[in-house]
């Protein structure tokens, strides 16, 4: 009997082992996750961009599943991918449920599309392979420089981008349409061409951003207009891309020069041959107006050509203006000989006699509201006392402004260096009002809403 009784025994504990086995791993069993939703998970990239010499942060979100019960593991890496660390934490989704957040940190060594291995992850004893979001890896904004680009355009059968050295074909007198965008800055500081030779050339949109308008220092790897531009080559030959003068702040708040793209054109013999309306073969006249002096556009007039004399005359108009108190005539004299060469300057002189006017009445409001608080008159003082003040604020206003130099650009060659021997001018026409915003011994930087950069001193006649 005693022995019969130690057998039963044994068989009821053997019994209740396997069932506590069972139930404990059949539980576990019943909390994994089924195929369906395991099929729904996604390593996803923290961030919209993934850079190079950076920790970039990826996160796998299991709703439902404690983080107790979720191990996970990474085969081979790709060469140049290292992962940098790991956490597992208890997340809270936007409906309250509950489940584990997986965080992987990776750096990439090199810059282009990347396809990482599955995570493998075990929930329970089930093993799971969940996929990341497939990725491009750019170089750190830190690092990089604006880039620019050069899209020619002609009708629909010539679209392309060059970022290398490129050359293409055309003719004499054919007209070429091409665009300079960038990318990878956050503003543009200065932009200047150079008139290409033999070639009529024209630049027919300036980008907002090409004004200064800021980007930001959100990365972005689209690339964003400056400017489009007509190109029309007279002579055959080889012409390389008119010469630009760019100058943009990267990510990292540097300033830099940006390098244009180095394009060669290969023009070739326009048609010398056509026939007239006689039906006559006949010589083509390609360049009768070619070398002719360009016009100058702005504003939806025609600009004629101002002398030296002129611009002078002009400058010590406004001169008189500035400093006489009645001057309608000046300004009526002024304004033909403007209106005679179609020029746009609307801006009106500030009078130093009505600063100075300004200036005395508050020093005499001044002195009368001291007098009338001494006689005990607070409501004709306080009266006194906000005349003064408008007259000294109308006064200061105005100062600032007549501090300021202008004067009137002759015209020439405009570069964004002071140096004579620039290669990154433009020639532009005389005539305009501009601000004197630096000055050296030899050079001028002036601004306008049309033009920016350094001129040679003598090329502008001062407003004093």
């Amino acid at each position: 009997m005693a022995k019969t009784s130690v057998k039963q025994k044994r068989f009821v504990c053997r019994g209740l082992l396997v069932f506590v086995f069972f139930l404990i791993f059949g539980s576990l069993y019943a909390k994994s996750p089924s195929p369906a939703f395991i099929r729904t998970l996604k390593v996803e990239a923290d961030n919209s961009s993934i850079f190079t010499v950076y920790e970039n942060g990826f996160t796998l979100k299991i709703p439902g599943v404690e983080p107790s019960n979720v191990q996970t593991d990474l085969p081979q890496l790709p060469e140049g991918v290292q992962l940098i660390s790991s956490k597992k934490e208890e997340f809270i989704g936007e409906t309250g449920t509950r489940g584990t957040a997986v965080h992987l940190w990776f750096a990439f060594k090199d810059t282009g599309p990347v396809r990482l291995p599955p995570l493998i992850v075990i929930i329970g004893f089930r093993t799971y392979y969940i996929p990341f979001d497939d990725i491009t890896v750019f170089e750190n904004p830190d690092l990089i420089n604006p880039q620019a680009l050069v899209e020619f355009v002609s009708g629909a059968k010539f679209n392309r981008n060059f970022g290398d050295s490129k050359k293409f074909t055309a003719r004499a007198g054919e007209e070429i349409i091409f665009e300079l965008n960038l990318k990878y800055f956050s503003q543009i500081i200065s932009f200047n061409w150079k008139l290409p030779k033999n070639s009529i050339f024209e630049e027919i949109e300036t980008s907002e951003y090409a004004r200064g308008k800021s980007v930001g220092r959100n990365f972005s790897d689209k690339s964003l207009p400056v400017a489009k531009f007509r190109w029309k080559p007279l002579v055959e030959g080889e012409y390389d891309l008119p010469e630009f003068a760019l100058t943009a702040i990267a990510y990292n708040g540097s300033q830099r020069t940006v390098k244009i793209p180095n394009v060669i054109l290969t023009v070739l013999p326009a048609s010398q041959k056509v026939e007239n309306s006689e039906g006559k073969i006949i010589d083509k006249k390609l360049f009768n107006s070619a070398f002719s002096e360009p016009k100058n556009t702005a504003g939806g007039f025609t600009k004629k050509k101002i002398g030296i004399e002129d611009c002078k005359k002009i400058a010590e108009l406004r001169s008189l203006e500035r400093n006489s108190l009645f001057s309608g005539k000046v300004k009526l004299e002024r304004e033909q000989l403007e209106k005679k060469f179609s020029l746009s300057n609307n801006e009106n002189e500030i009078k130093k006699p009505f600063v100075e006017l300004f200036a005395v009445c508050g020093i005499i409001l001044l002195a009368l509201m001291v007098i009338f608080i001494i006689l005990k008159r607070k409501k004709i003082a306080i009266m006194l006392a906000f005349c003064m003040i408008f007259a000294f604020v109308a006064s200061f206003y105005k100062g600032t402004q007549i501090f300021k130099n202008y004067g009137i650009f002759a015209g020439g060659n405009i570069s964004p260096v002071p140096e004579e021997t620039s290669s990154a001018v433009q020639n532009f026409y005389g005539g305009i009002r501009v601000k004197i915003s630096e000055k050296t011994s030899d050079y001028f930087y002036i601004e306008s809403s049309e033009i920016n950069g350094w001129v040679k001193k003598e090329l502008v006649f001062e407003i004093k």
